[in-house]
């Protein structure tokens, strides 16, 4: 414990010397080229990231990360398989969202169920038939199935 405390410390140490080291350097050398100051954010990125590795490994940081990704990626992969048909609809429901060619008050006509278009959801779409009874059609239905769009007429 008390070497990685050291070993930490001298390697800050190091670092800033590096960076007032490179920073002298490019001031006194490069002074008058345009964008030098750049190079110095450069190398500043390049120093932080190489002593945020280094400390991160010594200190076993990572390991604990690591654990954290991998485990919310197992969780992850879990849920959007038993969520996989709602996932399909939602992704289905957006595309039907950005597609303009269904719009509320079109007449559709779906697996043989025809009806005007009263509502639009993430994962369904709610069609109001000629004898008033709302027909609930999962989005994905509209990329499997064959259908019929009749335009709701617009007045000018």
């Amino acid at each position: 414990m008390n070497e990685q405390i050291i070993y930490t410390i001298t390697s800050l140490v190091i670092s800033v010397v590096l960076f007032i080291f490179a920073k002298t350097i490019i001031q006194r050398k490069l002074s008058e080229l345009k964008g030098s100051q750049k190079i110095i954010g450069i190398i500043s990125i390049g120093i932080v990231i190489g002593e945020i590795m280094y400390i991160g490994n010594t200190w076993r940081l990572f390991e604990i990360a690591f654990e954290a990704i991998a485990s919310i990626g197992v969780a992850f992969g879990l849920l959007s398989i038993a969520l996989q048909s709602h996932l399909r609809n939602a992704i289905a429901g957006i595309g039907i969202y950005m597609n303009p060619q269904i719009n509320i008050g079109d007449v559709l006509e779906v697996d043989g169920k025809k009806g005007v278009v009263i509502e639009m959801h993430l994962t369904k779409t709610i069609l109001l038939t000629e004898d008033d009874q709302r027909v609930f059609i999962p989005n994905l239905k509209f990329t499997e199935s064959v259908m019929t769009i009749s335009h709701k007429k617009t007045t000018n």
